[in-house]
């Protein structure tokens, strides 16, 4: 809207979404060994406000298993997440979560 001007009623689905080969994503099995500390770090290298947690199973299928809101963490633990730092690939918030 504010490059192109128009109305908010002519703004359609697939001009807000985020395409699925830009989904950033956190393995299951990689979260069940974080702590709440490698989440916020990984929130704070991020300029996301959601991270999905995926599953593969055996034949190779991502599920998503659930997703992490910073509003929800900042609310829990009474504090801010964001600082301005910005993850580009998914290989950066597997090395957040790793360290």
């Amino acid at each position: 809207m504010q490059e192109h001007g128009g109305r908010h009623e002519d703004v359609l689905v697939q001009d807000i979404f985020t395409p699925l080969e830009k989904l950033e994503a956190l393995d299951h099995g990689d979260v069940l060994k974080a702590r709440v500390g490698d989440i916020v770090e990984t929130y704070k290298s991020s300029s996301r406000q959601h991270i999905l947690v995926v599953e593969t199973d055996q034949d190779g299928l991502q599920r998503v298993r659930g997703m992490f809101s910073s509003s929800h963490i900042e609310k829990m633990l009474n504090t801010k997440l964001q600082s301005g730092a910005r993850a580009h690939t998914f290989a950066d918030l597997e090395r957040a979560l790793g360290e």
